[in-house]
């Protein structure tokens, strides 16, 4: 028995060989016939958005529109300015001055004269004074104490105005038209797109309101746009295009300019009304108490 105990054990022995051989020769034929790793391709989407991304131009940070020496800041090259009993200052009717050049129709003129008439005894019916409401759109952009502070992505562009925001939808959607759908604000809905290093930006759905406190007022059928370009460094142009098919008999354009801050998020202006000693408020109009002491 001792003698044959070898020989039964030697095939069980070969038949265990020869299944690691087999394993062996098993795996490396799986690795010869594996295909290399290839890292996969970028989203298109990403890649899409990032080459977006270095497209748009550096108007981080805030931007400041120039004193000038008038309170009417929506088209101060085109106004009629009578001398200022307020001295300079920032609040209260501005004593019959008025902007000139405003295409109205005539029936839209004369209301608009009638309020200046009351601006000459000392009252005035701005609603940014007298109610407290948001400059809104598009005034908020060219007669506000506040420049733009533009915070910039491929799809959404916002526009700090102080305590305002617009919001600027990049990402190719239309303004809405259904009737449901159409939603009034201050702002408006506004739309944007790149026209090389011009961003061109469309408005619609605002509240009706007024330009400047000498209370040019627009309907809420204003259609707004603008184009805002960077012409040199340390300045942004705007040309800011107003429709209006209510209240006007062509389009209205005003260019204002804006100065880069050297602080690139500095302390703003908050709120649009400040309480003080010289203006009183009857009736929801604005009573300016004369003379200034």
């Amino acid at each position: 028995m001792n003698d044959s105990t070898p020989l039964t054990k030697a095939p069980l022995r070969l038949a265990v060989i020869a299944g690691a051989l087999v394993g062996v020769v098993a795996t490396a034929a799986f690795f010869l016939m594996a295909k290399p790793f290839v890292a996969p391709e970028a989203d298109s989407d990403s890649a899409a958005a990032g080459a977006a991304a270095a497209t748009i131009p550096d108007w981080a940070g805030k931007w400041e529109m120039p004193r000038i020496p008038t309170r009417l800041m929506y088209d101060p090259d085109n106004a009629y300015l009578e001398p200022d009993p307020g001295r300079g200052l920032d609040f209260g009717p501005v004593g019959g001055s008025y902007l000139t050049t405003i295409p109205f129709k005539p029936e839209f003129q004369k209301e608009y004269m009638d309020r200046i008439a009351l601006h000459k005894q000392g009252k005035a019916t701005d609603p940014v004074g007298a109610d407290c409401r948001p400059y809104g759109m598009p005034r908020v952009m060219a007669a506000t104490p506040n420049g733009p502070l533009f915070m910039m992505e491929p799809e959404l562009i916002l526009i700090v105005l102080g305590d305002e925001v617009r919001r600027i939808y990049m990402d190719g959607r239309p303004h809405p038209t259904a009737v449901e759908d159409v939603v009034h604000s201050f702002q408006g809905h506004s739309i944007g797109h790149w026209e090389e290093g011009t961003l061109v930006i469309d408005t619609v759905s605002v509240f009706e309101g007024n330009y400047d406190q000498s209370d040019a007022r627009h309907s809420d059928q204003l259609h707004i746009v603008e184009r805002i370009r960077q012409i040199d460094a340390e300045t942004l142009e705007n040309q800011i295009t107003v429709m209006d098919e209510m209240m006007f008999t062509k389009p209205y354009t005003v260019t204002r300019h804006y100065r880069r801050n050297k602080v690139k998020y500095p302390e703003v202006v908050a709120g649009n009304c400040t309480p003080n000693d010289q203006v009183d408020m009857v009736d929801g109009v604005q009573v300016q108490r004369l003379p200034f002491e």
